[in-house]
């Protein structure tokens, strides 16, 4: 049976070689040809504890195994390029995923801001945390800036991730927003009755 556990197979392939000759390339979750499709096996792999771990792949009764490696939050960041606090910094971004890593000096609401298109290229940001789970955010653009607000913790290393489909150099900002005292309402909107039923608000 199949246990994924909680490795990530996006990304394998494996040569599927048969009795008669033909071969067959299968990637992770890929049916193959006659319907099968590769078994996936991390069952031994413990991301609680640090060392080399065997993960299995198995298809029509043969197998084959790598090594998984889990290292400390350390040794894991250290191929990411840091980004710093403050504006003004110049970003060159390549066509597609970028990753960055951003370390908070105070516990706060951040904004994180790319600005400088040209009207031929577009991209975003998005947190998560150094495990790669998403830091609650909202997102905003304009045709001048897109921005991305996280509420982040003081020294926890946070992944940026940056998609964009034109390699381009970019003006980014990480600014810790000022706290906010109180907020209180102003004036209401032009329009607060609505009849039942009403499935669009004009």
């Amino acid at each position: 049976p199949e246990d994924y556990g909680d490795v990530d197979f996006i990304g394998l392939t494996a040569r599927v070689v048969y009795e008669d000759g033909e071969e067959e390339i299968l990637s992770a979750y890929q049916t193959g040809e006659d319907g099968r499709r590769l078994q996936l096996d991390s069952s031994e792999v413990d991301l609680e504890k640090l060392g080399e771990y065997q993960a299995k792949v198995s298809f029509g009764g043969k197998s084959s195994s790598f090594t998984i490696q889990v290292i400390t939050e350390e040794e894991y960041l250290k191929p990411y390029v840091r980004l710093n606090e403050g504006n003004g910094q110049s970003l060159e971004l390549p066509e597609g995923v970028s990753k960055y890593v951003f370390t908070p000096l105070t516990s706060g609401e951040y904004v994180f801001c790319l600005s400088g298109f040209d009207g031929n290229s577009t991209a975003y940001i998005e947190v998560t945390n150094a495990a790669g789970n998403y830091v609650p955010q909202y997102n905003y653009s304009d045709a001048e800036c897109y921005s991305t607000t996280a509420v982040l913790e003081a020294g926890k290393n946070y992944i940026c991730c940056f998609t964009n489909t034109t390699a381009k150099e970019y003006m980014f900002s990480a600014v810790k927003a000022k706290d906010v005292e109180s907020l209180e309402i102003v004036t209401k909107p032009v329009r607060t009755d609505y009849m039942v039923g009403e499935e669009e608000i004009h």
